[in-house]
Formats: structure tokens, sequence, C-alpha cells
């Protein structure tokens, strides 16, 4: 590394120009020069560190491209094995899970047997329950209906009682009825033929007067025409 020119004669002099004391302005510069002298890098450093960071790039890409490479062999060993011991899985549980599955079907087929059987019982325990309470709900509407039947026969009886009873009361109402309006009608009867005889009385005397003055007035009529005849 090689070093750069630095004027710290002008930079002590800049320094005092604005404010430092000399001691102070000599202290900055020595620290500053001592700093660029050891710290600051010239054009051939920044190029042979380039070439180095690109040495170790490289020998990094290639340790990096070879660790890919073993990493690659080893993940398809690996994938190869978990293949094998995957399908080797997979067939072992194909084989027990068949197996359960003949278990449980067996199992399936043994209790749906069982519950047949035991669904039939019931049933024929339900329909024998059935048939004697229907015996017995049909003993009982016999007799229930027997019942009514005599029931209703005693409650007709009185009702034809009653009803014999209400027209014989009924027409011994209309009788009375009936002989009160016969005698109403053969007293207005005898009363019509009274007036009726009455006024026929009336007019045959009315009709002999007529008569009588008829008579007269011929007569006289009669001598008249005699009378101018002479």
């Amino acid at each position: 590394m090689t070093t750069l020119a630095f004027d710290t004669h002008a930079a002590v002099k800049a320094l005092k120009e604005v404010g430092f004391e000399e001691a102070q302005a000599e202290a900055v510069v020595t620290t500053v020069g001592d700093a660029m002298t050891g710290n600051v890098a010239t054009k051939a450093d920044v190029t042979e560190l380039r070439a180095a960071t690109e040495r170790d790039i490289a020998e990094l890409r290639a340790a990096t491209e070879h660790d890919i490479a073993e990493l690659r062999t080893t993940m398809e060993h690996d994938i190869a094995e978990l293949r094998t011991a995957t399908e080797r899985d997979i067939a072992e549980l194909r084989t027990a899970m068949e197996h359960d599955i003949a278990e449980l079907r067996t199992a399936t087929e043994r209790d749906i047997a069982e519950l047949r059987t035991a669904t039939e019982r019931d049933i024929a325990e339900l329909r024998t329950a059935m048939e004697q309470a229907i015996a017995s709900l049909r003993a009982e509407m016999k007799h229930d209906i027997a019942d009514l039947r005599a029931e209703m026969k005693q409650e007709i009886a009185e009702l034809r009682a009653e009803m014999k009873h209400a027209l014989a009361d009924l027409r011994t109402a209309t009788e009375h009825k009936i002989a009160e309006l016969r005698a109403e009608m053969k007293h207005d009867l005898a009363e019509f033929r009274a007036e009726m005889a009455e006024q026929f009385s009336i007019l045959y005397r009315h009709l002999w007067i007529m008569a009588i003055g008829i008579v007269g007035f011929t007569a006289g009529l009669t001598v008249a025409l005699v009378q101018l005849i002479q």
C-alpha cells in the first residue's frame, strides 16, 4: 500500500484561520496524517482487493457447486430410499387395511345378522302384543256397542212412548179444537140462515107489494082503455 502526499503546513494554517490554536491545529493535522498514511487505500490496493475478492468468489462458487452436487446426489439417494420406504409402508398399510376391512366386514355382517335376528324377534313380539291389544280392544268395543245398543233401544222406547203421549195429547187438543170450530161454524151458519130467512121475508114482502101495485096499475089502465074505447 502506498502513501498519499499531505501538506501538513497548509492544513495547520487553515485550522488556525478558523480559530484553532497552533498546538491544537498541529495535533489535528498529525492525527489526520497518521490516519491517511496508515488507512487510505490506493488504486493499486483496490485492484489487488478486487482480484482477491474475485478469486475468493470463484473459489466459493466452485465449492458451492461441489456442495450442491454432493447435496443433490445425497438428496436423490435419500429420496430413492424414502420412495422405497414409502412404497413399502404403503404396501404394508394396504395389507393391514385390507385385513382390517375384512375383519370389519365380517364383524359388520355378524352384527347385521344379530340385528336382523333381534329385529325379527322384536317384530314378532310386537305383532303378538298388537294382536292381543286388538283382540282386547275388539272385545271392549263389542261390549260398549252392546251397551250402547241397549241404551239406544231404551231411549228409542222412551222417545216412542213420549211421542205417543204427545200425539195423543195433540189428537185430543185437535179434536177439541175441531169440536169448538164445528160448534162455532154451526152457530155462524144458523145466524146466517136466520139472516137469510129474514132478508128473504123482506124481499118477499117487497115483491108482493110490487105485484099488487102492478095488478092495480094494470086494472086501472084497463079501465081507462075501456073508457076510451067506448
